[in-house]
């Protein structure tokens, strides 16, 4: 299939890719569960010749917005995986051993273990992470670390101990 470039950032529904250098494995899992949810693939920021599309001009700010309306993320970057969890996407990332320890760290401390997929993933599994909203215990988690780092760093600048003259 020819690749067409993403002339209008107006989709309606898409499932974003961000990464390079996903397996082939990977990608032939998200075409066909895209094929199966009738999603274009659009990859944002790196040329993956296997999605329907490419919008590698994106701006951070474009960025934001993009992954915030985007119907599910395939990453297998730690940003990418941020980004899904910020926004309370759906969600798969492809483990590899240049960014396993990062990627496996967070999905540990949210306890989104399962959104880790391998070469051996089932299609099963691509279906339940991306046509599925978020755990809400993930998002109980994130607000958990949040409100402890929040704390920590309020101990840590003295604010309970600032005194407006």
């Amino acid at each position: 299939m020819p690749v067409m470039p993403v002339l209008d950032k107006n989709f309606s529904v898409y499932l974003s890719l961000f990464s390079s250098h996903f397996s082939a494995s990977f990608a032939s899992s998200l075409r066909s569960y895209a094929a199966y949810r009738n999603l274009p693939l659009i990859s944002i920021g790196y040329r993956n010749d296997w999605a329907h599309a490419q919008w590698l001009t994106a701006d951070p700010h474009d960025f934001v917005e993009f992954i915030a309306q985007s119907e599910g993320v395939a990453t297998n970057f730690f940003h990418g995986c941020v980004f899904a969890l910020k926004n309370a996407k759906p969600f798969v990332c492809e483990t590899t051993s240049y960014r396993s320890n990062k990627v496996q760290g967070l999905m540990t401390k949210v306890g989104g273990e399962k959104h880790l997929v391998t070469e051996n993933t089932s299609a099963a599994v691509y279906e339940q992470c991306l046509s599925k909203p978020l755990d809400e215990l993930i998002a109980q988690k994130i607000e958990q670390l949040r409100q402890a780092s929040n704390a920590y760093l309020d101990q840590a600048i003295g604010i309970n101990q600032l005194q407006v003259a």
